[in-house]
């Protein structure tokens, strides 16, 4: 799945209820060169399963030109990485405000330079992988309201 790098805006949204596999990567690029705006991916309700990684962002700079995944009350399970893809924070954004949403991480959490996670008062984020060494990203820009890590059998 690719949210292409047009010069216009786009948003996808999946509505409650919906079950959505993307087998393989997931990218949500940034608007291209002349382009202003946000490319969204809004998972209001659903829940997106991702076999591969989410990237987040295009290596882009400009805060102008916006990529964001949106959970609102949904769940998003990536069986992959989540990579942040930009050199500034605003411009790559995994946003969890919008209700109880969850997130279930088996791989690592990194950002190339930049990027924002924003949590939500009832959201949860997982760290469930099966092996050791599993990234969780901390500091500027990576806020989080609830997390669990779950290493193998382990809770901690």
């Amino acid at each position: 799945l690719t949210m292409l790098a047009g010069t216009t805006s786009s948003t996808v949204t999946l509505s409650s209820g919906i079950n959505f596999s993307v087998s393989g990567n997931a990218l949500i690029n940034q608007l291209s060169s002349g382009g202003s705006g946000t490319n969204t991916w809004n998972i209001a309700g659903a829940t997106v399963s991702i076999t591969g990684n989410l990237t987040i962002g295009s290596a882009s700079s400009s805060t102008s030109r916006l990529s964001k995944v949106t959970v609102s009350g949904g769940t998003l399970n990536v069986t992959g990485n989540i990579v942040f893809n930009t050199s500034s924070s605003g411009s790559a954004v995994l946003d969890l405000s919008g209700g109880a949403s969850t997130v279930n991480l088996s791989g690592a959490l990194t950002k190339n330079s930049a990027g924002t996670l924003t949590p939500g008062t009832q959201s949860t984020f997982n760290f469930n992988g099966t092996a050791s060494g599993q990234t969780l990203t901390l500091g500027t820009g990576f806020a989080y309201n609830n997390i669990q890590l779950k290493i193998g059998r382990a809770h901690v």
